[in-house]
């Protein structure tokens, strides 16, 4: 995914066609990207497990620096 996708969800909210898309990269409901509420962090940190498990170190490191590089260019 190029980080200008992510840029724009970042700063003017997630498209209702990426939705579906991103909330199954990060293991997370796609409810999420419209609110979330504080007593649902147990639940966002349950799908950061589930990510981390999904993903693994290795694979997590490889996204960041591809994001790195990503914004360098």
């Amino acid at each position: 995914m190029k980080y200008t996708v992510v840029r724009y969800a970042a700063c003017r909210g997630t498209i209702p066609r990426r939705k579906k898309k991103f909330a199954s990269i990060l293991c997370i409901p796609e409810r999420f990207f419209d609110v979330i509420y504080s007593k649902e962090l147990c639940e966002l940190e349950k799908c950061k497990e589930k990510f981390y498990d999904y993903y693994g170190e290795t694979g997590i490191l490889k996204m960041r620096k591809l994001a790195s590089k990503q914004i360098k260019n």
